[in-house]
């Protein structure tokens, strides 16, 4: 593909032109690289454009950052097109810690459903405490080990950040904890009885 094409198609894509989108990838034979053209419309959630693009675009080129950019910016619907596309182990890091340190609630749930959290959920833990994300990061305390708590507030400390969100992700472990331990403790009574 000749540079004014890829350069043409890049804007299409950034801009969510999808008949321009269309009518350039339209005239070309082979599959190309499209990877910085899909980039692009992921970044600015043009799911249409992501869809033609991703039809012409050589399997060769990676396109995980794509999800990355997708995930940062909370489109839910170009983060799920994609996340059957990319690589396993690309959606259990830079995904899920975007979505997290930028407040996407939807697509980090999303991507915890797909993810080892235990492997990469603490970055994305510290990610959305230090911003201030405290639904994004009860969602990811729930996901992992109770010693992750312990270590951010550590981390919290030795910087001398604000605590408050700590505390706050401290309490709510304990209320869910608690009220797990309530729910089995009751399905035990209803098995005795």
């Amino acid at each position: 593909m000749n540079e004014t094409l890829r350069n043409s198609l890049i804007e299409a894509a950034a801009n969510g032109n999808t008949s321009e989108v269309a009518r350039l990838t339209s005239s070309i034979s082979e599959p190309l690289d499209c990877a910085r053209a899909i980039r692009w419309a992921a970044h600015n959630g043009h799911l249409n454009c992501l869809k033609i693009l991703m039809d012409v675009h050589n399997k060769l080129h990676d396109i995980s950052p794509a999800l990355y950019l997708a995930a940062g910016q909370g489109h839910l619907d170009c983060v799920s097109h994609l996340l059957p596309l990319v690589d396993p182990l690309y959606k259990n890091s830079a995904a899920m810690v975007e979505a997290a340190g930028n407040g996407h609630i939807e697509c980090l749930e999303l991507l915890v459903g797909v993810s080892d959290c235990a492997q990469h959920g603490y970055t994305a833990l510290l990610e959305s405490a230090k911003n201030g994300h405290t639904n994004c990061a009860q969602i990811l305390v729930d996901k992992l080990p109770n010693t992750c708590l312990k270590d951010l507030r550590a981390y919290f400390t030795g910087r001398n950040l604000n605590l408050n969100i700590v505390d706050q992700l401290d309490a709510y472990a304990q209320r869910t904890r608690l009220m797990s331990e309530v729910g089995q403790t009751t399905a035990v009574q209803r098995r005795k009885i």
